[in-house]
Order: C-alpha cells, then sequence, then structure tokens
C-alpha cells in the first residue's frame, strides 16, 4: 500500500534523528492523479521544530508539475527542476543528492533509472537551516503547499550522498533497505498509519489520507537487512513485516 494525499498531511515534529546533515540524500516515491495544479504540491520534506514554517529540504511539484528541489537559506533558498512535467497516474521514484555546505554546490536528481538534468531556478544565499529534526509528508507543517492528488511512498533520508549507483539504483525501484549506511529515515508508507522502519516514528495526521497501491517496481532484499544495530531486534521484525505486507498487496 501507499498512501493518497489529498489537501492531507502527515507529520512527525522533534522525534527525527540524524537528518541534519550537510550533505544528504532526500527521495520518494509519487504517482501524481491531479491534471492541473493550482498551488506548488510539496510531497516531502523535513525541517527544524523551532522554525516549522522553513524547511531544511524538500521534494516538490511546481504547479507546471515540474518535480523540484528546495533547500531554506537565511536570505535565499536555492531551488533545482527537472523542467519536464511528470504524467499523470505513472509513478515516478525521486532521488535528490545535495550538498549545502556551499552555497556553489547543486543539487542533482535520479528519476526512474536515469539522472535528470536540474535546472536551478533560484541560487542559495546565506547560511542553511540548522537543527534538523522534523518531517512532513503531503505538505508542511504549516499545512501549505499540500498535494492535490498524489499518492506517495517510500520516502527516505540517508545522511550522505548516494554514489551516483546506488543513487540511479534506488531511483529504479531499488530498496532503501538495500542501502542502508547513513540510510536515518525509511517510511515506506504502507498504509496511512506508517510505519517507519529505522527510528519507529509516531506520525500525527491532518485531514484524512487514505490507502492507495503501492508503487509497483519496488525490489526488496530477500533476507531483511538491518540499518542501525541500536534496533537490531526491531528492525529484523518491522523489515520481515514489510517485505510480507508488499509482497501480498
Amino acid at each position: 500500500m501507499a498512501v493518497n494525499f489529498t489537501s492531507d498531511r502527515k507529520g512527525n515534529d522533534n522525534g527525527v534523528t540524524g537528518i541534519d546533515a550537510s550533505a544528504f540524500t532526500l527521495a520518494c516515491a509519487v504517482n501524481n492523479h491531479q491534471g492541473t495544479l493550482s498551488a506548488n504540491n510539496v510531497l516531502f520534506n523535513v525541517s527544524a521544530s523551532t522554525d516549522p514554517d522553513e524547511f531544511g529540504a524538500q521534494i516538490r511539484l511546481n504547479t507546471n508539475k515540474f518535480p523540484a528541489f528546495q533547500s531554506n537559506f537565511s536570505t535565499t533558498d536555492g531551488r533545482w527542476e527537472w523542467q519536464t512535467a511528470v504524467t499523470d497516474d505513472i509513478w515516478y521514484m525521486f532521488v535528490f543528492t545535495y550538498d549545502r555546505s556551499s552555497t556553489a554546490n547543486n543539487a542533482r536528481l535520479f528519476a526512474n533509472g536515469q539522472e535528470r538534468t536540474l535546472v536551478e531556478t533560484l541560487t542559495p544565499v546565506g547560511t542553511a537551516q540548522t537543527g534538523i529534526d522534523s518531517a512532513y509528508v503531503g505538505g508542511t507543517n504549516a499545512g501549505l503547499a499540500l498535494a492535490q492528488d498524489a499518492d506517495i511512498c517510500e520516502c527516505l533520508y540517508w545522511n550522505r550522498i548516494l554514489s551516483d549507483d546506488e543513487a540511479l539504483a534506488s531511483s529504479a525501484g531499488f530498496s532503501g533497505l538495500l542501502m542502508p549506511r547513513g540510510l536515518q529515515l525509511y517510511e515506506p508508507w504502507w498504509n496511512t498509519s506508517g510505519g517507519e522502519l529505522i527510528q519507529n516514528l509516531t506520525w500525527s495526521t491532518t485531514g484524512a489520507p487514505t490507502n492507495a497501491p503501492h508503487i509497483d517496481s519496488l525490489i526488496l532484499p530477500s533476507l531483511p537487512l538491518v540499518a542501525s544495530s541500536t534496533t537490531a531486534a526491531a528492525g529484523v521484525a518491522v523489515q520481515q513485516m514489510h517485505y510480507r505486507k508488499l509482497m501480498t498487496a
């Protein structure tokens, strides 16, 4: 299962650890059904609970349906777009890598097994937001830029930049469980309650998101992998559950 967000959102405030890295990878799968977007749609974003209206980084669809990545800086945000409109009712796996330690760096995007060309539409100025400890799916914490009708699943955050081979594989549908090093957040969204595999997060809900079919090309490990030794026992159990649920969805 995935979760359909239609003017809904889910979030965890001040409960996510290890997602404040300077260099990181942010990823999610989306299947957009809304033919015309009346506003920018935020799919997945991480931010600081001390400044929840801003964000450390976010994946979004702009009104022209261009996939975009945006990162918050003190003076001007950085934003990069893949200037190709998504096709409705088709799954995309977006994997963005970014090093925010310098405003001279550019984000990169891997989607559906290929690296895509990004265009910088906002140049970052100032210092990057720090203290990132919260995550939101389907919109921002303030209820802005809500997804209008999108199935979202496989939300991931690594506290490192994936290698090109890893990013290509992830964008082609290989599960994040196959790349556990640095994987700090993994929410597959197999149902509306969630079941975050690394930190066992609790998500609050605004609106009434509904279950939807999961991305149809996900490749899972044949045996469960443990991403964190501190959560080994829980990790094995929940990863086995994840594997069984997806194989029978």
